[in-house]
């Protein structure tokens, strides 16, 4: 009975190792393509807010006090939903 016991043991092993390299393999890297495309595009709005914000010599300017903060907090908020955002598993719907 002990070589069953011992057998049964070794299964249970071999199956908890297997559950933990599934679970590695699960996370693997935290961002996809996706979000990196998605990042560099809300980072290219805020180097594009920045710059017209630069560019613009008056201080009193249309582009300078409307358009450069709405491109910059819409970029921004991007940014943070490039980086949360998750594709839909076909498998899940």
């Amino acid at each position: 009975m002990s070589v069953q016991a011992g057998l049964s043991k070794a299964k249970q092993k071999r199956k908890l190792q297997a559950e933990k390299v599934k679970k590695e393999e699960q996370l693997g890297m935290p961002l996809k393509r996706d979000n990196y495309l998605f990042l560099s595009i809300g980072l290219l709005g805020i180097l594009a807010g920045y710059t017209m914000m630069y560019l613009e010599n008056d201080v009193d300017g249309f582009l300078s006090l409307t358009v450069s903060p709405i491109l910059l907090v819409a970029s921004y908020i991007w940014v943070v939903f490039a980086i949360l955002y998750r594709k839909p598993d076909a498998e899940k719907a």
